[in-house]
């Protein structure tokens, strides 16, 4: 019975990755500074912290792009995506001069939710500490992420190429279209 109420559950969820808002491009006049509002270190799932602008200044022989996952350990269609992103995020970055980050933003109203979330994504994907609550609130404003999944992504200088792109991603499961901009 579980199985099933899953399923359907996972089916309910695809559809409203294809029936929800709009696909919609912030451009870049309009496009909020994430390159302030991220600061100057990004802390992956170890821990270990690294200079955002040592990620933006990657080779000019590789496409650079990040992904604000704007998600939550309580929202059941965030652990569906969560899969979905992290196969992308494989295919992406064994492409040749393809660089792919994820900065994970959870929406979680507790660190220890946070935390025991955290346990089941990738360590490489940079995570924003939850104590910083000033700056998840300032990227869910800047990145329009009302609800939880939201995927905004970003190029290397951190302007916005999709501020919709979960239901691109949801599209195109083999990244043949990536990075949906």
């Amino acid at each position: 019975m579980t199985a099933i109420i899953q399923c359907l559950l996972f089916l309910l969820f695809l559809k409203l990755c294809h029936t929800t808002s709009e696909h919609h491009s912030i451009t870049t006049a309009s496009s909020p500074n994430f390159t302030d509002i991220l600061g100057p270190k990004l802390v992956d799932g170890h821990g270990n912290e690294t200079s955002l602008s040592s990620l933006t200044q990657t080779s000019r022989y590789y496409t650079v792009h990040f992904a604000l996952f704007f998600t939550a350990q309580w929202c059941l269609p965030c652990r569906y995506f969560t899969t979905a992103l992290t196969s992308i995020y494989s295919q992406v970055n064994r492409k040749r001069g393809k660089k792919f980050y994820v900065i994970v933003v959870s929406r979680d109203e507790s660190e220890d939710l946070f935390r025991e979330y955290s346990k089941h994504l990738p360590a490489s994907w940079f995570r924003v500490p939850f104590e910083e609550e000033g700056k998840r609130g300032d990227l869910a404003r800047a990145a329009a992420a009302v609800y939880p999944p939201t995927l905004t992504i970003l190029d290397r200088r951190l302007r916005v190429v999709n501020g919709n792109a979960r239901r691109d991603l949801m599209a195109d499961r083999y990244a043949k279209r990536y990075p949906w901009g």
